[in-house]
């Protein structure tokens, strides 16, 4: 009869307020839990069963029960915590981890991780975290087991140093001191640092001479042709044997720059290229600077815009003419007048070391570079970037020109100067390092895990791999703040922070809970009062039947 059933209705509802009652448990219960998402409980009717009425059939409901318990994956808030691999996630997603033993995966919102012993970045019962490993700065492969084994960071030897200076416009070459000193640290290849001293010293008034010799064609057009150049005391000429013909023109008053090997006479051959006849040419100045230390520095160029064009040019030429032009036409040579020029040298470890003229294929004028020139505003007009052989001491440079490039201009810091202010290294900085030891890990927003090393390295390590699904509120729990995708749930799609829908990481942090005590509060009296409100259906069915009992009496 009715009075039964309705008995078995109330029964419903005191089942289903029980269990939506447990619910309502779990969620405070987890109200302190690391990314615990609280769940809602749903309710729908029984089916109805049909009962005879005066307008006809109709229907009578056989109570309630849940429909549903939804996880609500909204963001919880996020608290600051001092370990630096604890992480967040601010947004849509999971971070993945893997039981080591049997590899099965999981998905999570807690990101209270840390290392153990083996180096495995892991959660509080083990399971390893995943991401994909980073190979010269960008994510590669497939996600693997996140490791910090890099516990030791290899040196690197030094290729390149660069120096902003100001030296000192008021010093002259006869001021105590005519030099400016500026040191730095450098490191070979098995990490051991070496002082890398350079000096440079303030040069007296300088004339700077050249001159151009013609072209390929005048060079092949005659024999007998030369060049001359004074260096205040003695006049010299150079003659050149083209196509092994010439004779020495001895012009009266000058004296032969000698040629190894091959007489007075520089031998070029009419289709021998600018830069042949300019290496033949050097190979005769240089004898030429070994031979009579009052000559100077000469050096000898290719031009690159005129075939066989040849110019030869005394760095320090202190003659009182400039260079003539010879008997054959040749132009004549042009001389300027410099009190802004400095030499450089260096040193390491306090052997001399040589300072060379910068060139990719070939540094120039091994020990005698050009000098440091500025103008009269104080900026450096020539020179500025030289080679420096530091071979013999396991620094082996650069791989283009095999030393190591000093550069004095257009530097991250600026340029050198010559300013009325005293000599100061405004910049100083080198690409080399020693060994180090990881110090600490960190994790940035975009989930990349980075090494900070005692040499100064911050190295990219790994980094975390994130995962979506259609529909999160299918997953199923497992406990330990972890989930497990199901069939209903769809797979999982995967990949960095920050991309595809997925949301970003939060550093030195943890989510918490998203459980919402005074709404739990409110439910938690509805549901007292359905339970109640049930409960009194049963105990008046309950005297109803006692009635019905009451009438054979």
């Amino acid at each position: 009869m009715s009075i039964s059933s309705a008995m078995y209705t109330g029964l419903t509802g005191l089942s289903s307020f029980g269990e939506a009652m447990g619910v309502l448990g779990d969620n405070i219960a987890n109200l302190s839990t690391t990314g615990f998402k609280y769940s809602q409980v749903n309710f729908e009717d029984l089916m109805a069963q049909m009962v005879s009425t005066g307008s006809g059939p109709g229907q009578e409901g056989r109570g309630t029960r849940i429909s549903q318990i939804t996880p609500i994956f909204s963001q919880g808030s996020l608290e600051t915590s001092a370990d630096d691999v604890d992480v967040a996630i601010t947004g849509t997603g999971f971070l993945i981890v893997k039981e080591p033993a049997a590899g099965a995966v999981y998905y999570t919102r807690d990101g209270n991780f840390n290392l153990n012993k083996d180096g495995y970045l892991v959660n509080a019962h083990g399971y390893r975290v995943q991401g994909k490993q980073m190979v010269n700065g960008s994510p590669s492969g497939t996600d693997t087991d996140i490791t910090i084994s890099q516990n030791f960071s290899p040196p690197q030897s030094s290729t390149g140093v660069d120096m902003v200076l100001n030296l000192d416009a008021a010093t002259t070459s006869t001021s105590t001191p005519n030099f400016y000193s500026s040191a730095i640290s450098v490191y070979d290849t098995t990490g051991n640092s070496h002082t890398l001293d350079m000096t440079y010293t303030k040069l007296a008034t300088q004339q700077d001479a050249s001159v151009t010799c013609g072209t390929g064609a005048s060079l092949a057009g005659a024999t007998g042709k030369y060049w001359t150049i004074s260096n205040g005391t003695t006049n010299y000429y150079v003659w050149y044997m083209v196509d092994g013909v010439g004779t020495d023109p001895a012009p009266a008053g000058l004296t032969a720059i000698p040629a190894a090997g091959v007489g007075n006479g520089i031998q070029v051959n009419s289709t021998d290229s600018a830069a042949v006849v300019a290496q033949k040419t050097a190979a005769a100045l240089a004898e030429f600077g070994t031979t009579s230390s009052a000559a100077g520095p000469f050096r000898a160029e290719a031009s690159t815009t005129t075939a066989g064009a040849l110019t030869i040019s005394c760095g320090a030429w202190t003659g009182a003419t400039p260079p003539g032009a010879g008997t054959t036409g040749w132009a004549a040579g042009t001389t300027a007048t410099s009190d802004n020029d400095w030499q450089v040298t260096a040193s390491l470890d306090g052997n001399d070391v040589h300072v060379n003229d910068y060139s990719v294929s070939n540094p120039g004028n091994v020990g005698n570079p050009a000098n440091l020139i500025f103008d009269n505003t104080g900026n450096l007009t020539s020179n500025g970037q030289y080679s420096i052989d530091l071979s013999a001491y396991n620094i082996p440079g650069d791989t283009t020109t095999n030393q190591t490039t000093l550069n004095l201009k257009n530097t991250s810091g600026g340029s050198t100067t010559q300013y009325a202010a005293s000599s100061v290294t405004n910049y100083a900085s080198q690409d080399g390092y020693g060994p180090g030891y990881l110090q600490r890990v960190s994790i940035n927003n975009e989930g990349i895990i980075t090494g900070s090393y005692s040499n100064g390295q911050i190295t990219p390590l790994y980094q975390l791999t994130l995962a979506r699904f259609n529909a999160p509120t299918k997953l199923h729990r497992e406990g330990s703040n972890m989930y497990t995708e199901t069939q209903d749930s769809g797979v999982p799609l995967t990949g960095a922070p920050s991309t595809n829908g997925l949301g970003s990481i939060t550093s030195n942090s943890l989510e918490q809970s998203n459980t919402d005590l005074s709404e739990q509060f409110v439910h938690m009296i509805i549901y007292q009062r359905d339970f109640q409100a049930n409960s009194r259906v049963i105990t008046t069915s309950d005297t109803l039947l006692e009635e019905v009992l009451s009438l054979k009496r």
